[in-house]
């Protein structure tokens, strides 16, 4: 049966989302969903070839952030707490993996029309493995953007909202830590 002949089905729309990264939700204009690959290996057997799964390869996310003010500074940040100095700062260290998602989940939570959340995906072993502060023009009228692209090791998708699944009311604590930090 088609999902447009039960009329208690809605159909997930791709502007209808939320992105939490650490402490705080972000306005997000663009996030691509996780995306995996299966390696295959053939085998040939006298005449007949045979095909065996192999290893699940996740694809990098690219994140498209408003520049509300706070956006870069943040990424920067995670950039700097993972171990990155300048090397007029002195470099005595290298980048640490852990240290961007230590502590800071990686959320997309995908919402019905009410606003709840249907469903969400957290990254696991989460780190940015490349940024772009963007371009500024006199002849454009758009809004600024950071946008970035995220590596990690495996991708968990679960029913309902990132709220709900923890148990703990997530959200309510980030509003209250953004008008802190605001």
């Amino acid at each position: 049966m088609a999902f447009w002949t039960s009329p208690s089905t809605q159909p997930i729309k791709k502007y209808q989302f939320r992105l939490l990264i650490g402490e705080l939700m972000w306005m997000a204009r663009s996030v691509t969903l996780p995306k995996w690959d299966l390696e295959t290996s053939t085998y040939t057997l006298i005449n007949q070839k045979f095909k065996y799964p192999g290893m699940v390869n996740w694809q990098e996310i690219d994140v498209s952030l408003i520049e509300t003010g706070t956006s870069a500074q943040y990424v920067m940040e995670l950039l700097k707490t993972s171990g990155y100095a300048c090397p007029t700062d002195g470099c005595d260290s290298g980048i640490d993996k852990g240290s961007f998602h230590s502590g800071n989940p990686f959320v997309i939570e995908q919402l019905n029309p009410d606003g709840t959340a249907r469903q969400h995906w957290v990254l696991e072993g989460w780190f940015i493995s490349s940024a772009d502060f963007g371009q500024m023009g006199y002849d454009v009228d758009e809004l600024a953007t950071v946008d970035f692209t995220v590596g990690f090791d495996c991708a968990l998708f679960k029913q309902g909202g990132y709220v709900t699944t923890t148990g703990k009311d997530v959200l309510a604590e980030k509003a209250t830590k953004a008008k802190e930090i605001l």
